[in-house]
């Protein structure tokens, strides 16, 4: 089963375009959304987002991932 949050890392990040956003939507720290991140792209085997100095971009699997995962986290 896939870990919730890091489900809510990956919407939060795709939604608010970058890691610092996204860390700041979930009151996180910036580090633990990106070793969600990191965690469950190894869980699924593949990358979800395209990381670059300029910020963020979701794959085409993140984004046909995204109603999935948007489901499964009004499910718990």
């Amino acid at each position: 089963m896939l870990n919730p949050v890091w489900l809510k890392s990956l919407v939060a990040i795709v939604q608010t375009g970058s890691f610092q956003s996204a860390a700041r939507a979930l009151g996180l720290a910036q580090p633990t959304v990106s070793q969600h991140l990191q965690k469950l792209e190894e869980q699924v085997g593949v990358t979800l987002v395209q990381r670059s100095r300029s910020g963020c971009q979701p794959t085409t699997r993140a984004l046909a991932f995204m109603p999935h995962a948007t489901a499964l986290l009004e499910d718990c």
